[in-house]
């Protein structure tokens, strides 16, 4: 499946939570190092601080059918991630509550 990503900028593609398990899939799928201080553990769910990793030079997403749901949640083939009301700001909130938490 090709992801919908002809017109995206990634902008939302940074500071993305998920589960342990669904970063075990992420890893297992297409493998990539994780830098040390870019990925905050609580419980269960996992932050990568910047840039997702999985996030292609075309800025598309290289583990597509792999992606975790928050990346499932936002956009869809119909409606981009850049082009769906209130993106960004669901990013910015869920950013909010992992800190505070």
């Amino acid at each position: 499946m090709k992801p919908p990503c002809s017109s995206c900028k990634a902008n939302c593609c940074n500071f993305v939570p998920m589960s342990q398990a669904e970063l075990s899939t992420l890893q297992a799928a297409r493998p990539r190092k994780m830098i040390r201080g870019k990925l905050s553990v609580d419980g269960d769910t996992v932050l990568i601080m910047g840039k997702c990793p999985w996030v292609a030079k075309d800025h598309t997403c290289s583990a597509y059918e792999f992606r975790p749901s928050i990346c499932r949640i936002i956009g869809t083939p119909k409606v981009p991630c850049e082009k769906m009301p209130g993106g960004k700001e669901m990013f910015e909130e869920l950013m909010r509550r992992h800190v505070e938490s």
